[in-house]
């Protein structure tokens, strides 16, 4: 979908919404409503929060007023990655409904005469609702490079740390959902591992526990005779009633969908799991990574630069196989 904008001043943006009917399923099945979505994003007088990242992506981030939305930036190269697994995706989103790959709900791009063309995506903010947040995690399974320095108290800035940093930390969320937790990302990584994607992230958000929310989130069925048959697509058969915000909660699973948990009424409860004196907050990120030649290049730099292997561009099924045993130590 194309869409000409001009300014008074005479100049004209042409904005691009990639795959739009698909994502608009998308949004409905996890309870995101047109109005909701719009609202989130285009309200004047509302700006983005700028998210100052300490990765080294060199991409931009920002944060929807309502902290329930990432929009990102992203390369030509990537975004067509992306949609070249598109129906995979969606695929694996209607098989594992609890999944822990995030959300992605929307791909622009806006032209500006003169300038390079730019691209954004829009996903759901896995660390949502924040305000309870005390760290934040971004894991690659890997030592190399994958420390940063703690931020000083009182810091205003949100830090983002590492795999070194993470290396005392135990997830207290009982044997049950531990082992939920690590056959959802057996799953999910063998999945991207089959699409041949590395360098993904796992995130993880650790916070106070919050209260049980007693209203009805919004649940919603998948309506499978919506699922078109040249577009695979997501989508739930009743209206969102939410008023205020999204709350990415409670799609129900299809019969025989696979690895599916009870969760609990909170607000991104796809998300959040209920640990003995906290809430972790899991998904996993930037999974956009081919191991095409590129990487292969980089892996033999970083067997140079770091003279031993334990670093982030592996092949896929090492990758994957190695992120799922580094979670496994830290969970009781």
């Amino acid at each position: 979908m194309d869409l000409e904008l001009t300014t008074e001043k005479g100049q004209t943006y042409q904005f691009i919404s990639y795959a739009n009917a698909v994502f608009i399923k998308m949004r409905e099945a996890i309870g995101v409503s047109e109005e909701i979505y719009l609202q989130s994003l285009c309200t004047l007088g509302l700006p983005y929060w700028e998210f100052i990242s300490n990765t080294k992506s060199g991409q931009e981030f920002y944060i929807s007023n309502d902290r329930c939305f990432f929009i990102k930036s992203d390369t030509r190269y990537y975004v067509q990655a992306f949609l070249s697994f598109l129906g995979d995706y969606i695929d694996h989103m209607i098989k594992y409904p609890h999944n822990l790959l995030t959300k992605i709900l929307g791909l622009y791009s806006v032209i500006i005469p003169g300038q390079k063309q730019m691209y954004f995506i829009v996903m759901q903010n896995i660390c949502f609702p924040d305000s309870e947040i005390d760290e934040r995690f971004d894991l690659k399974g890997c030592s190399a490079a994958r420390y940063e320095k703690p931020p000083p108290p009182g810091s205003s800035y949100v830090h983002v740390l590492m795999d070194i940093n993470f290396k005392h930390t135990i997830l207290d969320i009982g044997k049950e959902k531990a082992a939920w937790l690590i056959r959802q990302l057996e799953i999910d990584c063998d999945f991207l591992a089959e699409l041949g994607l590395q360098d993904y992230s796992l995130v993880i958000g650790i916070g106070k526990k919050i209260a049980v929310q007693n209203q009805n989130n919004g649940c919603h069925d998948m309506d499978t005779d919506s699922i078109d048959s040249e577009v695979v697509s997501l989508c739930s058969s009743e209206e969102n009633s939410m008023k205020a915000m999204p709350l990415f909660s409670f799609y129900q699973p299809l019969e025989g969908s696979g690895n599916t948990r009870e969760l609990t009424n909170l607000p991104n409860s796809i998300h959040t799991i209920e640990g003995t004196h906290k809430h972790y907050y899991i998904g996993i990120v930037d999974f956009f990574m081919r191991y095409e030649c590129l990487q292969w290049g980089r892996r033999i730099k970083k067997n140079i630069l770091f003279c031993h292997g334990d670093h982030s561009t592996i092949p896929p099924r090492k990758y994957s196989n190695r992120i799922v045993n580094f979670l496994k130590k830290h969970l009781v």
